[in-house]
């Protein structure tokens, strides 16, 4: 599921936030939805049906229910979660270190660091340009040229990143077609 919203983030002029959006419709049975079907009777009453604004409510409680289980865990969840996150970041620094030793281009773990720690920043200036597309290369190329690295070697850097990047966006349209989710599911109660 977040390798679909983030294909989507990756391919389509949304800002950024159209996978997320994406996230979330994917994840529809596990959101908090009781405050909000909630709210929606109290506001606009005439707006649901009786009988739909019951079962959307009785939905809406098991979502809860189930975030309250996940939730109500030990503090363990969310250091692992950011632990990974941390991981997944770290990872791409490695990334950057590696193809550099791959392509023989000198430079340090320091120089890794820098690259992928300030790509990030680049990368979200550019939110409405889809995935980013020339912007990424150029402030690469940029960073590069700041550490004393050749543009050549990190306009390769960047476009071997991208094709990563391409494998993954792949993946997560796969699981996005596969998905076979509707817009306005039928209910299985």
């Amino acid at each position: 599921m977040r390798l679909a919203g983030e294909a989507v983030n990756n391919l389509t002029p949304t800002a950024n936030m159209g996978g997320e959006a994406v996230k979330v419709y994917l994840l529809r049975q596990h959101g908090m939805a009781a405050r909000g079907v909630t709210w929606l009777r109290r506001r606009f009453p005439r707006l649901l049906r009786q009988r739909s604004a019951d079962r959307w409510q009785n939905r809406a409680a098991r979502i809860n229910a189930h975030l309250s289980r996940l939730y109500g865990r030990d503090a363990g969840d969310f250091t692992a979660a950011s632990l990974y996150h941390f991981a997944g970041w770290a990872l791409g620094a490695v990334e950057v270190y590696v193809l550099f030793a791959l392509m023989g281009i000198d430079a340090d773990w320091i120089d890794a660091l820098i690259i992928e720690t300030m790509i990030q920043p680049v990368t979200a200036a550019a939110l409405v340009i889809p995935g980013a597309l020339g912007v990424r290369e150029a402030g690469g190329v940029y960073l590069c040229r700041l550490l004393g690295i050749e543009d050549s070697a990190c306009l390769s850097l960047m476009v071997l990143k991208r094709a990563r990047e391409a494998v993954y966006n792949a993946i997560g349209l796969l699981v996005l077609a596969r998905a076979g989710y509707s817009l306005f599911p039928k209910d299985v109660s």
